[in-house]
């Protein structure tokens, strides 16, 4: 059995603001409709993920609906538009467009339930703004998908994307909670994400608990605000047996999807897990937030157990992700420097927070502590540290980029990258301080480099999650009040194992009660380790 999804997005449709690339949206019909009629799918749906219209105003969409209408019947498909399913997007919503919406096409969301595909479609957008939230009525939707993933392959569909997208400027995930939606969708089970709202096609594979999750965006089909070299495009998504085939389809002649780009994911569970892991050969505590100051912002009873509790945990290396005073004064770094020398013999390595470099914090920080950008290789890791500066959001840069491939040309060791700010949304944290560069980043750390572990420090929560094969840790706070978890003050424990596996565990220094927050096997990583790989190695 064999169904076929085809994802179209940003149509932009309008006949006065000139973002309406007509040309661009007739030739993609035109391409749909050849689909239509070649595909050998026991049955296809079409889905239209948001920015039907331009300005969301009544013109707009009583021109969409002509036009949309009649390049469909001119290609033979009279009924398709009526029959596409459609959630709104932010363009649409704009002049509260979210009321023509619903006289056009009703509700603003949809469910779809096939042979073995389940379809949920979810308004993400907040009128007048172009950001968006699912919210918690949205994320209680979201869970209705959970009693179909044991039998069925389940869809999300939001206008806005989840995870940062590359080549879109520096912008960020527009989900304002997009930490929390990603944690719900993994409890749901849901297998594909598709998305629209960034012009760009991409897509990235995701795990956690065992589970996989696919993230699509589609692009945009006839807005002329289009990306680099992608063009107008569309996506489609085959999805029979336990294998679902992915497909962009560039619409201009001068796309770089214009022959179809395709990549093909298997959609099983990662079964890695206790008694998956190897002889250990490494093992990292991570801190941050330790927030050393003279006021209540620094629990110093709290700090000393979890010293204590570190030195018990006999890690080969400590690493601190950051804000590691409040103010970045003089009087914070008094405190700061004699309290890690408690650490000692531990080897430690320190990225400074946004709280630790201004007003004075930069030159306090090189003098008392050490680089901005430290290094180390210890065991069998080469460990880049990185500043991302002194604002919330943070942003890494070019330049600090390049120097993570200059180290990983000039080791053969695996690198593990360090710093505050994290390019994924983190959960309860109002996407407040992701990296403004984060599309970039991401694709930078999983595509390019493909960097095995990366560790950040950000908005106090812990949390872990594997990008295609880099697994990205975050930590939660370790000595300041202001906690966002039920567990307190925590640290995380890393354990890499001689067959690629990582494991993570969340640490509560009062009760010292440990919680996995993941794991993982990197083939990569067990092969630059132990200078061999094969298949066989990997755990089934």
């Amino acid at each position: 059995m064999k169904e076929k999804l085809i994802l179209i997005s940003d149509t932009h449709i309008s006949n006065w603001t000139g973002q309406f690339n007509e040309e661009a949206f007739k030739a993609g019909v035109e391409l749909v409709a050849s689909e239509l009629r070649s595909s050998d799918a026991n049955r296809t749906e079409i889905i239209h993920l948001g920015d039907i219209t331009d300005e969301g105003v009544f013109v707009d969409y009583s021109y969409a609906d002509e036009v949309i209408t009649k390049e469909f019947a001119w290609q033979g498909f009279p009924k398709l538009w009526e029959q596409t399913h459609k959630i709104p997007g932010n363009h649409d919503v704009r002049n509260v467009g979210n009321t023509i919406w619903e006289s056009f096409y009703g509700k603003r969301d949809f469910l779809v339930e096939l042979e073995n595909l389940v379809i949920m479609g979810i308004d993400s957008c907040e009128p007048d703004q172009n950001g968006g939230k699912v919210g918690d009525r949205g994320l209680e939707e979201i869970l209705r998908l959970q009693p179909y993933s044991e039998d069925k392959r389940t869809v999300l569909c939001l206008h806005h994307h989840l995870v940062p997208i590359p080549n879109t400027g520096r912008e960020r995930s527009t989900i304002l909670d997009a930490g929390d939606v990603i944690d719900v969708v993994f409890e749901a089970g849901v297998d594909v994400v598709v998305t629209g709202h960034r012009h760009h096609p991409h897509s990235y594979t995701l795990a956690r608990g065992g589970h996989k999750l696919i993230v699509i965006n589609s692009g945009t089909f006839s807005a002329n605000k289009t990306r680099a070299l992608a063009g107008h495009s569309f996506a489609v998504l085959e999805f029979e047996d336990q294998q679902l085939n992915i497909r962009f389809q560039g619409i201009d002649d001068y796309s770089l999807y214009r022959v179809g780009v395709q990549s093909t994911e298997t959609l099983t569970k990662d079964l890695v897990g206790h008694g998956s892991e190897g002889s250990l050969i490494t093992r990292i505590v991570q801190i941050s937030d330790t927030h050393f100051s003279k006021g209540p912002a620094f629990l110093k009873d709290i700090f000393q157990q979890g010293i204590k509790a570190i030195k018990d945990e006999k890690p080969d290396l400590v690493i601190h992700c950051g804000n590691l005073t409040n103010d970045a004064y003089t009087e914070d770094y008094a405190i700061a420097r004699p309290a890690l020398k408690e650490l000692q013999p531990i080897p430690l390595l320190v990225v400074p927070g946004p709280l630790d470099l201004y007003p004075l914090g930069k030159e306090l920080f090189i003098e008392k502590i050490g680089s901005l950008d430290p290094l180390m290789e210890i065991m069998d890791l080469h460990v880049v540290g990185l500043t991302t500066g002194s604002e919330n959001p943070g942003i890494l840069g070019r330049a600090r980029m390049s120097r993570i491939e200059e180290e990983k040309n000039r080791t053969n060791k695996p690198l593990v990258v360090v710093m505050h700010h994290s390019p994924l949304p983190v959960p309860r944290t109002k996407l407040q301080g992701t990296l403004l560069d984060a599309g970039s980043v991401l694709f930078f750390l999983t595509n390019l480099v493909k960097v095995p572990l990366v560790l950040t420090g950000m908005d106090h929560f812990g949390h872990s999650v594997k990008v295609h094969d880099t697994v990205f840790v975050n930590c939660g706070t370790f000595s300041n009040p202001k906690v966002k978890s039920r567990r307190l003050y925590t640290y995380n424990s890393i354990s890499l194992y001689d067959n690629g596996v990582i494991r993570i565990e969340e640490v509560e220094i009062i009760s010292q009660t440990r919680h996995d927050l993941g794991w993982f096997q990197l083939p990569e990583l067990w092969a630059q380790i132990s200078g061999d790989f094969s298949e066989e190695s990997l755990i089934p």
